[in-house]
């Protein structure tokens, strides 16, 4: 659930993931109903007032698919990929267990970490795949090229 708290009168449009059905999005607000339509991947909710809180629901789809990683004329790693939504949530492997790849930067074998023999699993998300309530977050202002991801 996406939820937008607005601190001045404007117009709002809202980006659909490719992986949503239109039919499957809810859009509401504290101060009354929303007309939303539809403008290419966009959800037009229309001019809406300062106070307003409004709700865009859908669900976010699991779904699961074999990759493979790595260049074909060397190695390659073959993985279970698990989305939930567009996010990834867990990768398993499934190829055969190495230990060394060939590094173009160090132009030799190096060891790998691929399957239980790394230092932990690629992705530790397990708890994404429940459903749980989202938990909100603030946003955050970049002050310069080198804050791009400082969270005070």
């Amino acid at each position: 659930m996406l939820t937008v708290n607005l601190k001045q009168p404007c117009k709002v449009r809202v980006r659909i993931p490719d992986f949503v059905e239109l039919n499957q999005i809810t859009a509401k607000s504290n101060k009354g109903e929303i007309k939303a339509r539809v403008w290419g991947n966009y959800l037009e909710l229309g001019d809406r007032q300062a106070g307003e809180i409004l709700e865009v629901s859908y669900p976010l789809p699991l779904h699961e698919e074999n990759v493979t990683i790595g260049n074909p004329d060397f190695k390659q790693y073959r993985y279970r990929v698990t989305w939930k939504g567009d996010t990834v949530v867990k990768m398993t492997p499934t190829g055969e267990p190495v230990k060394t790849g060939y590094s173009d930067f160090d132009n030799k074998q190096v060891e790998v970490y691929y399957g239980a023999e790394g230092p932990g699993p690629l992705y530790q998300r397990d708890y994404m795949l429940k459903d749980m309530e989202p938990q909100p977050s603030p946003l955050h202002m970049d002050d310069s090229s080198l804050d791009f991801w400082y969270l005070r």
